[in-house]
């Protein structure tokens, strides 16, 4: 991620996404840290007039665009303070002060609550605005904080997930300008007025020596990309809400109550010791965790939760603490060189959320092994049987590798001055997308009436097909509408045609090829559509004849239809044999839609 975009030079423009808590004091912060500016006007060189005839050429200054885009993490426990440096990387300060800057600050509560659904232990830590960096350190190391509190929480697919934040701030601290002319000094912010154009926040000279240098390692060293801007004081309370759903219509309800307007009263509804709200208060269950606030005793019931959210601001007036911290990128100051600063936290974030998924189907897959029973499994028939508990054990150990490359790829990362050939790098496209485990679950049997039933399995004609969409609906299509409704343009929220990707390799075989040249070969192969006939003028038949497997190049995996050649035959060796051109192949077709063959950079599994 590069901190900014470089236009021609000559002129600089702020742009400033604030929100609403701290707005004044963010406003004066993207005003003065870009200092008083050219007014854009032509001046006239020596020798030149200042006639208006129109065809004369006047030279309008180039432009150069410096975004400003502050970043919130929360306050770390190792403390810091106004104008600390910041890695973001790493997600750590750097203990020193590498800006020019008095104080000011803003007073006033500032009041919000969010509640939203999550599916994994990522989308938890994401909710909680926890950094990529301090997730990836969950992985490998000992958590504490927040940071424990979210890896100790867990998320399974069977129940209905909600974060609910609740925080008050007390207003905020924040770096103002400097007047010019004049020397830093840190002023008490209720003894003077900051003005937009006092002056700027800029590089101390020391700082700016380092900056200019050809290599930014010693800068970057000593004071991170970025300086801590604001310091925000109060409360925060967080409570993960989970309920029990034994199907996905429940759970679609109960996302409805609880991320629509109305989830308040159902919160106290099933907060009620009531005799009637009795069961469904069983169902639901509440983590909580506090920052700032008086010391007392940590919520036990619903009802407690509901009393802690009505005296969350008292507590955070009468016992606040500093929980969120606001990060700007040296890049944004006026005196900054005419250079970029190249963080990329990209990586990380793919690896956190990979973990999360995959952690999240371990988990899931022990919770239906725990009771297979009231689980169903599609059979190689394409109807629903009883749950293959050999084979779910099968892919629960293939998970597991996974999340071992996955906690290694980690402390890679986690490492704070890695070798150069030891950088912090992942691949996401070396390893399978987590839906590839998903789809070959088993998912629970229809409730009838509140209660798990012993389930008939469909018969019917349709049987196949509805059990299809059964899984797809279970484990892809409803995932998703949630993905998408919390972000729209994250990796997860796949576009129809992607769904339908899926949908088509649903009740087929995973197989793992031996290298990427077999990959290669195959998908040439199929590409081509030519193969031994047996029949010369049935060509329409042969070129059709590779619907049956699809090719996955990174990683190495095929998708075979097991109709093909039948359930007990050796896969991977008529895909072999197909290569060495030592079968002929039958010009059966199989009923299967036609897979794609060409190279797939947003689904690549």
């Amino acid at each position: 991620m590069i901190m900014n975009r470089v236009d021609p030079p000559g002129y600089r423009h702020a742009v400033c996404p604030v929100n609403s808590a701290g707005l004044l004091a963010m406003s004066v912060l993207c005003v003065a840290i870009l200092g008083c500016q050219p007014s854009g006007r032509n001046t006239p060189k020596d020798g030149q007039g200042t006639g208006t005839d129109s065809n004369v050429e006047v030279a309008l200054p180039s432009l150069e665009k410096r975004e400003v885009q502050p970043v919130t993490v929360d306050y770390p426990e190792s403390g810091v303070d106004l104008g600390w440096g910041w890695d973001s990387e790493e997600g750590v300060p750097r203990p020193s002060v590498c800006v020019e800057f008095s104080i000011a600050e803003d007073k006033g509560q500032t009041k919000y609550m969010t509640i939203t659904e999550v599916t994994d232990s990522h989308e938890l830590m994401q909710s909680m605005n926890i950094s990529a960096a301090a997730s990836i350190k969950t992985i490998v190391y000992q958590a504490s904080g927040k940071a424990k509190f979210a890896k100790n929480t867990k998320i399974n697919s069977f129940s209905s997930n909600f974060v609910l934040n609740a925080s008050v701030d007390n207003g905020v601290r924040y770096t103002a300008p400097v007047t010019p002319g004049a020397k830093p000094v840190v002023r008490n912010a209720e003894d003077q007025q900051i003005t937009p154009d006092a002056g700027s926040i800029r590089l101390t000279d020391a700082a700016l020596r380092l900056a200019k240098q050809r290599d930014l390692g010693a800068f970057l060293d000593a004071c991170g990309d970025s300086f801590v801007a604001a310091l925000y004081g109060g409360a925060n309370l967080t409570a993960v809400l989970t309920v029990a759903s034994s199907s996905r219509k429940e759970q679609q309800k109960t996302a409805a109550e609880f991320t629509g307007s109305g989830w308040g009263a159902k919160v106290k509804v099933e907060a009620s010791t009531s005799e009637s709200g009795q069961e469904k208060n069983d169902q639901l269950s509440m983590r909580f965790f506090q920052t700032g606030g008086r010391k007392d005793a940590i919520p036990a019931t619903k009802a407690d939760f509901l009393k802690k959210l009505d005296t969350l601001s008292t507590e955070a007036s009468d016992y606040p603490t500093t929980y969120r911290v606001s990060l700007l990128p040296y890049t944004a100051l006026s005196n900054w060189p005419n250079r970029d600063i190249e963080i990329s936290t990209d990586e990380q974030e793919q690896l956190a959320e990979y973990w999360g998924a995959y952690t999240g189907i371990y988990d899931d897959i022990q919770y239906i092994l725990d009771q297979p029973d009231a689980f169903q499994q599609l059979t190689t028939g394409g109807t629903f049987g009883a749950v293959d508990v050999d084979g779910l054990r099968k892919i629960q150990d293939e998970v597991h590798a996974v999340i071992r490359r996955l906690r290694d790829a980690a402390l890679l990362c986690s490492e704070p001055d890695p070798a150069p050939e030891e950088q912090c790098v992942f691949n996401e496209r070396a390893y399978l997308n987590p839906l590839a485990y998903r789809i070959r679950m088993p998912i629970p049997k229809t409730p009838v009436d509140g209660k798990t039933c012993s389930c008939e399995w469909p018969v019917s004609e349709d049987a196949g097909r509805n059990a299809i969409d059964a899984i797809i609906d279970y484990y892809v299509r409803d995932p998703v509408k949630s993905i998408c409704r919390n972000n729209p343009i994250a990796a997860g929220c796949l576009i129809n045609e992607e769904i339908g990707r899926w949908e088509q390799r649903v009740g087929k075989e995973l197989l793992a090829l031996p290298d990427a040249a077999t990959a290669m070969q195959l998908r040439e192969k199929q590409s081509s559509g030519i193969t031994a006939c047996t029949s010369a003028e049935d060509t329409q038949a042969c070129t059709r004849n590779y619907d049956w497997f699809e090719v996955l190049e990174s990683p190495a995996y095929a998708w075979v239809d097991v109709k093909h050649a039948g359930a007990d035959a050796d896969q991977l060796g008529l895909l072999q044999a197909l290569i060495q051109g030592e079968t002929k192949l039958s010009t059966e077709l199989s009923t299967g839609s036609e897979l794609s063959t060409g190279s797939d950079s947003i689904d690549h599994q």
